[in-house]
């Protein structure tokens, strides 16, 4: 029987391999840091004779630990004078080596054609141009509703800050991805980037269009729940893109992080606002006359009600001040 065994490096690549040809049933080697092993390994935590691997004819490992200081290490758990433990996915640690037993009865996953690779790269280019036109489009209408004296010029710097904020984001990930990977994935986290930021974009332009449509006063913390969200899922994509941590922390890290940030920006900036008697919580939205599904009120009928209002606050503040009906004669309109 032939096996391939391959030590790992710290992203889950070989970056070494040995054939063994092995005879018995079950087929057995042995593992160490001596010269007497069969596969030897340059670990110092690793004993001389460490582990001994046993294959049997329907390709099932199983691994013994050969009375080590450090045991050996299966599926996550550390485990001393450990007997005949099934390697259901062929991995093993010994010491602070990473193993990898692999057998002629191993399943592999279908070849891939190589037109795939290139199509998912394009893919990505294609959405983050498209995401990125969205974004521009959102930080131009907001340079719009500003009104500046010099429109074009507004419209460059806000653009060139943008771009810089998102190139300096992108180059991050893509470091560590670098790092962790040992690849860039350039296109991967600008996809990332500006689909998630082109999504909370349109979600924040809709409810606001909704509510104007149906007259409402809107979700006073629609903003701060669209970004704590579109942080939440970017960060969760990010980290599965450039490391190779498990989904489960990679959702506790993206939840947990925004939500500290971001909770404590939001109580922050809610206390700011609240001792800013200047702040006015209403952010100027242009949209068309006809998407209002309520029509409004002739403006007779606004002046009226505002009379009214205003004849009903003197009357109030008379009545506290303990005056008659009419107006003292230190009042003025």
């Amino acid at each position: 029987m032939r096996v391939l065994v391959e030590i790992l490096d710290s992203h889950g690549r070989a970056r070494w391999r040995e054939h063994l040809a092995l005879d018995g049933d079950p087929a057995r080697f042995t593992v160490g840091r001596g010269a007497a092993a069969d596969v030897v390994v340059d670990d110092p935590h690793a004993a001389a004779l460490h582990a001994e691997v046993e294959v049997d004819a329907a390709g099932r490992a199983r691994v013994t630990d050969l009375g080590s200081l450090n045991g050996i290490t299966v599926g996550g758990r550390r485990l001393r004078s450990a007997h005949a433990v099934e390697l259901r996915d062929g991995l093993f640690t010994v010491g602070r080596t990473r193993l990898r037993v692999r057998t002629p009865a191993e399943t592999l996953a279908p070849e891939l054609p190589e037109s795939e690779g290139l199509r998912a790269g394009v893919n990505a280019v294609l959405l983050s141009l498209a995401s990125a036109a969205v974004c521009v489009g959102f930080v131009a209408y907001s340079v719009w509703l500003s009104a500046p004296q010099n429109m074009a010029g507004a419209m460059a710097t806000a653009l060139i800050y943008a771009l810089l904020l998102a190139g300096a984001w992108v180059a991050a990930w893509g470091f560590v991805t670098r790092v962790m990977q040992s690849e860039w994935r350039w296109a991967l986290h600008a996809a990332i980037l500006f689909t998630v930021l082109g999504a909370v974009v349109f979600l924040d332009w809709l409810f606001d269009a909704l509510w104007f449509a149906l007259s409402l006063p809107g979700w006073p913390s629609q903003q701060t729940a669209l970004l704590v969200a579109a942080a939440v899922l970017g960060l969760h994509w990010h980290l599965r893109g450039a490391s190779n941590i498990s989904r489960r922390r990679a959702a506790l890290v993206a939840v947990a992080l925004p939500l500290a940030v971001g909770g404590g920006f939001y109580f922050v900036n809610a206390i700011a606002q609240a001792r800013n008697v200047n702040y006015i919580g209403v952010e100027l939205k242009v949209f068309p006359p006809s998407w209002r599904m309520r029509p409004g009120g002739s403006l007779d009928a606004y002046f009226a009600a505002a009379a009214r209002l205003k004849d009903e606050t003197d009357r109030k503040r008379r009545a506290m001040r303990g005056e008659d009906d009419e107006d003292s004669p230190g009042d003025e309109d």
